[in-house]
């Protein structure tokens, strides 16, 4: 905190605390910190600082304007087309469906996209919807599935599982 800075000259910010009886430990919450503190990407709001002293374990990120991304997730909104929805409870149905999930995939890809590869990436994506914070996947093990299925497009075999799922071979 500068203390030369005047009222209203600085800018808000956003602050998350890791509660020590939570379920995300110490060793998830440096993971995340030296995760967060390489990403660099224009869609993804940028890591400010952080505390970690004694029992203090603290993320500082620039502050978000228009509300967060579970909200814009899990609240009803208005889209350009006049209906109102859920985008989780309209993306489950149509990622679920393996024989066609061309219902999730944009217009202008078309019918350009390999099959095998949507459908692994769907399964990954409804991982991540789980309802039930303790059943969805460690970033690391996205990430890990994620390279997986890279790594196939570009020829290879891919069999990505997460803990308590069945694993899948395209």
């Amino acid at each position: 905190m500068n203390v030369n800075t005047k009222p209203g000259g600085g800018y808000a910010v956003a602050v998350k605390r890791l509660r020590m009886k939570g379920t995300q430990g110490n060793n998830e919450w440096l993971n995340e910190l030296k995760f967060l503190a390489k990403l660099n990407h224009p869609n993804v709001v940028k890591l400010i600082g952080y505390c970690s002293e004694r029992e203090h374990r603290i993320l500082v990120y620039e502050y978000m304007i228009g509300g967060s991304l579970e909200a814009h997730l899990l609240k009803a909104k208005k889209y350009s087309n006049g209906l109102e929805g859920n985008l989780v409870q309209w993306a489950k149905p149509n990622l679920s469906n393996k024989l066609d999930i061309r219902g999730v995939i944009g217009q202008r890809i078309g019918e350009n996209f390999p099959r095998e590869e949507a459908q692994e990436f769907a399964r990954i994506i409804l991982q991540l919807l789980s309802t039930d914070p303790t059943g969805r996947p460690e970033m690391r093990e996205v990430v890990a599935n994620l390279d997986r299925l890279e790594n196939y497009a570009r020829g290879g075999a891919i069999i990505t599982n997460f803990p308590g799922t069945e694993g899948s071979h395209i």
